[in-house]
């Protein structure tokens, strides 16, 4: 599926996290600690960021044009809750046991699927072509001022 050149943005940043989450998912006792230092570097270089332009751009966005109580909202914020609580204790010097960090992998993982395959496709049906090349614009500046 061709994704909406506003959502594009985001979407390139799923990559990313899918790599991240595979690293994850698959670390052992020998990799544990690297692979916990690339999810900081990724989380504090782009992933706290992306969350940020989801919550205050793409969300709200969408509210003023579907439901705002719609369950998939729900779902993605608390989802973005669960991953930054383990991000914060990463961010805090925790040594996380290998089960937890493979479990991150499959959150972080599951979440951007949920987010492909059924956030973005309601959001370019419920949101107008106008609204659409707004939520772009924003979504194109929030990358933009992250990186400066």
């Amino acid at each position: 599926m061709i994704r909406q050149p506003a959502l594009q943005p985001l979407s390139r940043d799923h990559h990313d996290a899918l790599a991240i989450a595979f690293r994850l998912a698959r670390a052992d006792a020998d990799t544990a600690a690297d692979v916990q230092n690339a999810f900081l570097r990724y989380w504090l270089s782009d992933g706290r960021e992306h969350f940020r332009a989801e919550e205050e751009i793409l969300l709200p966005t969408f509210a003023n044009h579907a439901d705002s109580q719609h369950p998939l909202v729900a779902r993605v914020l608390h989802e973005h809750l669960l991953i930054r609580q383990r991000a914060l204790r990463i961010e805090r010097g925790v040594e996380e046991p290998l089960w937890r960090l493979r479990e991150l992998g499959g959150l972080v993982s599951d979440h951007v699927r949920l987010e492909e395959r059924e956030l973005f496709p309601l959001v370019e049906e419920r949101v107008p072509p106008v609204e659409l090349a707004w939520l772009g614009e924003a979504l194109e500046k929030a990358e933009g001022s992250a990186d400066e």
